[in-house]
């Protein structure tokens, strides 16, 4: 058997969760701040009204493999990797604070003749700190 054959049939035989954890550490650019977003707004679902708890453990499970990935290429206490790092605390941090804080934007619109001007102001801007 080639070793393409040979990685091929050992990336099937893992199981998927493993495979998740592999493309999540492992992803770069937009796709880690995207998918540190949308873990910080996933997270936002173990909030009142929704009650999720498990949204938690999976948002969480999720920046932490973020974290643990962006030591990758380098040493883990590099400025590279602990800015990589800190980009993805803040996009989870942004994604859960702006899904948490929905209710923000719906205070605006009590008089919306007089401040709804200002809700990209407190529903972008407070997250974004």
């Amino acid at each position: 058997m080639s070793d393409a054959g040979a990685i091929a049939d050992s990336t099937r035989a893992r199981p998927a969760l493993t495979r998740l954890a592999h493309a999540v550490i492992l992803a770069d650019g937009w796709r880690r701040r995207a998918i540190a977003f949308a873990a910080g707004a996933c997270g936002a679902l173990a909030m009142a009204p929704v009650d999720a708890a498990p949204a938690m453990a999976v948002s969480l499970t999720l920046a932490v493999w973020l974290i643990d990935g962006s030591a990758a290429g380098g040493g883990a206490a590099s400025p590279a990797a602990l800015r990589r790092a800190a980009a993805v605390g803040w996009w989870w941090g942004f994604g859960y604070f702006l899904a948490g804080l929905w209710w923000l934007g719906a205070a605006f619109l009590v008089e919306a003749d007089k401040f709804a001007w200002l809700m990209p102001l407190g529903v972008l801007g407070l997250p974004a700190g």
